[in-house]
């Protein structure tokens, strides 16, 4: 009896694990894994986003919800998530209406968007995908929104800073640079999708151009932000793909 007691108990877990392998992740075809952390940053004066792709690997199609979870807010900021269709209200933390997602297809409708409304600092946002059919089937990552308390028209008359080209980038990226003073903190800070800092290029001229060494990197999405005055004024998003 003891026997079929931990069979069944075996078989039970079992099923739960296989169940819940249908939902999975991505950020411009890389892998995110269950939990992990995705930064997004920008000016406390615009919108923030945040976005991921859900994929099913199920055998049929599954009626997929968001449920938001705000683990740490700036006060005075506002966030909402756009899923089902549509972007909510942002009191609304789980998504009324579902999005289909068909067997083996992926969807990219997601956007979680955050307001700081000139305040600065960081939010941390969970965003949970589950079947509303089979709670279980869960998959979930976590948004910080890394708003900087420098406004547009404060910034606009020290720097002048292009996109980083060729997008996406094979050996190098190169960016060109004006900037009315530079000290000590000025640098170009290249991070990888959750965040982790990469490379870190020292910027020691008021005018130039600076080349970004890519050739090492694996495939896929980095961010390269340029710090002014302890303060970070720019951040964009760049490919690299040695294809």
């Amino acid at each position: 009896m003891k026997k079929l007691y931990t069979f069944i108990i075996i078989a039970f877990l079992t099923g739960f694990v296989l169940q819940a392998q249908n939902l999975t992740l991505s950020k411009s075809a890389v892998a995110v894994l269950n939990g992990d952390t995705i930064i997004a940053d920008g000016d406390a004066t615009v919108l923030i986003q945040s976005h991921v792709d859900v994929k099913n690997n199920g055998a049929a199609n599954l009626s997929i919800k968001c449920r938001r979870l705000v683990i740490d807010s700036v006060t005075g900021s506002t966030n909402s998530v756009c899923w089902g269709g549509q972007c909510w209200p942002i009191g609304i933390s789980v998504t009324p209406n579902p999005t289909v997602v068909n067997a083996g297809t992926t969807s990219s409708e997601f956007s979680g968007d955050y307001w700081a409304n000139t305040h600065a600092g960081i939010t941390i946002i969970r965003y949970t995908f589950y079947d509303m059919h089979a709670t279980n089937d869960s998959i979930c990552f976590i948004a910080k929104y890394r708003a900087w308390g420098v406004g547009i028209d404060e910034l606009a008359p020290q720097y002048t800073i292009s996109d980083v080209y060729p997008n996406p980038a094979n050996k190098s990226a190169t960016l060109n640079y004006t900037v009315s003073a530079v000290d000590k903190s000025t640098h170009i800070v290249v991070s990888n999708l959750l965040g982790k800092e990469v490379l870190s290029l020292p910027v020691t001229e008021t005018e130039g151009r600076i080349r970004i060494e890519t050739e090492s990197l694996s495939n896929g999405l980095y961010f390269y932000s340029f710090i002014l005055q302890n303060k970070v004024v720019f951040t964009k998003k760049f490919v690299v793909n040695h294809n």
